[in-house]
């Protein structure tokens, strides 16, 4: 019910390639996906990071919830199939009896609004599975919109999702894909984004604020929460990069982005002295340097920056510290 998966943003001149690299392998599954996703006026799901979809994947209606994990990648999943009979209204009784259902469902008991639809998403994906090292991979390569109203917003990402194996293999294969094509790291869910537009009123689609840092550790911690800190903390950094190298962050998202590297380099140095992890060690004076290094405001320099290879490289190689 946890699932790991990695996205990235397809600039425009290579999502052509892109898709022609999925091509090239046998028999890949191209989809229609049409989703509504459901929440209550007060917006419960979405302030506790949780969505809640109906989704066409072809002919087969699926009903799906997700929930916010510890980390930047995993997250928690159950999905539904359901009978055409059942309709395309959502139900979150479906999903009794696992976590994220019963969080659903306290959430819900707490609030007298009812569930109803938000916004939507029309995606075309062309998808195939491959292997990478010991690892079984799906690739998505996806297009398509998001609507609220009559509001809406391009899609054009891919994920890669791990079916089998660690997911040190899985961010392996993606840097022979940010090598190749330039794509560049977006944690922003299609349902952060279509909460946004759903929010939006007449205006863009809005930029959510940056998330807050998590507290620091003390000094009596141990190896697991100095950890469970660095994992949060780059959840954070990667939450104002997204922003960022989309060029919707501002001025906030910024402060937030080198803040969150400057607690990243000292978490590391300090897992490195005391736990005596070398890949730590050689991480922290990069994530230092990145923070001392960026543009002085948000702009077009600043996200030419974080979209390109190394800082991209950066990210993998943090989210593969296990």
């Amino acid at each position: 019910m946890h699932e790991f998966e990695i996205k990235f943003q397809v600039p425009r001149a290579r999502r052509a390639a892109v898709e022609a690299a999925l091509r090239r392998h046998p028999a890949p599954a191209r989809l229609r996906l049409q989703a509504r996703y459901f929440d209550t006026a007060d917006t419960r799901l979405a302030a506790a990071r949780m969505a809640l979809r109906v989704r066409r994947e072809g002919d087969l209606p699926v009903q799906t919830l997700k929930a916010a994990g510890a980390g930047a990648l995993g997250r928690f999943e159950h999905n539904v199939p359901l009978a055409e009979v059942d309709g395309l209204a959502a139900d979150p009784r479906r999903h009794a009896g696992t976590s994220g259902g019963e969080q659903l469902l306290a959430l819900l008991a707490a609030s007298p609004a009812p569930l109803a639809e938000r916004y939507r998403t029309d995606i075309r994906r062309l998808a195939r599975r491959a292997w990478h090292r010991g690892a079984l991979l799906e690739l998505a390569f996806d297009e398509g919109v998001i609507a609220a109203g009559e509001r809406h917003t391009a899609v054009c990402e891919l994920e890669i999702e791990l079916l089998e194996g660690v997911p040190a293999d899985l961010l392996d294969h993606a840097a022979r894909w940010v090598r190749r094509h330039g794509l560049w790291l977006d944690t922003r869910s299609k349902a952060e984004r279509g909460e946004r537009l759903a929010r939006a009123g007449a205006g863009p689609e809005p930029v959510a604020p940056p998330r807050p840092l998590p507290r620091a550790p003390g000094r009596g911690a141990g190896a697991a929460a100095r950890r469970d800190a660095a994992v949060r903390t780059l959840a954070a950094v990667l939450a104002a990069q997204s922003e960022l190298a989309a060029g919707s962050g501002g001025t906030a998202h910024l402060a937030a982005l080198r803040a969150g590297l400057r607690r990243l380099a000292r978490l590391l140095r300090l897992i490195a002295a005391r736990d005596g992890r070398a890949d730590a060690a050689s991480l922290a004076p990069r994530c230092a340097a990145l923070g001392e290094g960026l543009p002085a405001a948000a702009g077009a320099a600043l996200t030419a920056r974080l979209r390109g290879a190394p800082v991209q490289r950066l990210w993998l190689e943090l989210l593969a510290l296990d």
